[in-house]
Parts: structure tokens; sequence; C-alpha cells
């Protein structure tokens, strides 16, 4: 492995640890939220909590939409850096399309070898079935009587 690669592994493990735990951080905002009955205030409910409320529920909301966000923008990051093509597979994926092409060659040869001698043992078996059922029918028949 090069020095790049390591890097990329070393930034996309760290990368999608940290998309985990932004996640899991958004899931225990919202579950908090909804535990500590952080809804929305009801009318009749005293000025002072209404704004503090309104003020939690918005903190919450914001708190794990930022965390769902930076585990969306993490992951597209991971995604889009390791399906970039890097400079040498190139060569590599031509050497080994050149190999794989080579293979099926030599099976596709193998076949039309395999379907040769099997056309010629048909041929065979046909000539031996024909001949076989001609000695028979020619001893089926009965002798000419002489007169």
């Amino acid at each position: 492995m090069t020095q790049a690669n390591i890097s990329m592994n070393l930034f996309a493990h760290y990368a999608l640890t940290a998309s985990v735990v932004a996640s899991a951080l958004g899931g225990i905002v919202l579950t908090l939220l909804l535990f500590l009955d952080a809804t929305a205030p009801s009318d009749d409910e005293a000025p002072d909590v209404v704004r503090r409320r309104r003020f939690v529920l918005r903190l919450g909301h914001t708190v794990a939409a930022a965390c769902f966000a930076a585990t969306a923008v993490l992951a597209t990051v991971v995604m889009s850096r390791q399906s970039s093509p890097r400079p040498g597979d190139a060569g590599r994926l031509d050497q080994e399309i050149r190999a794989l092409d080579t293979r099926v060659s030599a099976v596709e040869t193998l076949v039309q070898r395999i379907a040769a001698s099997v056309e010629t043992l048909v041929h065979r078996v046909e000539a031996d079935h024909a001949v076989s059922t001609s000695v028979r029918s020619s001893a089926d028949k009965p002798a000419a009587s002489p007169r």
C-alpha cells in the first residue's frame, strides 16, 4: 500500500466513525426531546414556560439536524473519495482485461474442439447404428427357398 492509500483508508475510517457518532447523537437528541416532552407549548401555560419550551424544542431540532447533516456530508465525502480512480488503476485494469480476454479466447477454443469431437462421435454412432441396423435387418429376412 502506498502512503496515499493508507491516509485515505485512515481518513475513511475516521470519517465513517464520526458519521456514526453524529447520527447517534442526532437520534439521542430527538429521543431526549420526546422523552422530556418538549412538544409545542399549549396556550394555557405561562409565557416564560412557553418561551423556554420553544427554545429547547428549536435548539434540539437544530442540533439533531446539524448531526444528521454532518452524517450525510461525511458519508458522501468518503464514498466519493473511495470511488474516484487512482492514477495507476487504468493500466492495471487494462492488463486485467487483456488477461481475461486471453482466458476467454482459450475457453472458446476448447469449446470449439469439444463441439467438433462431439460431432465426430455423433457421426460415428450414427454410422455404427446404421450398419448394425442393416445387418440385423438382413439377418431377420427369411432365406429364399430354392425351387
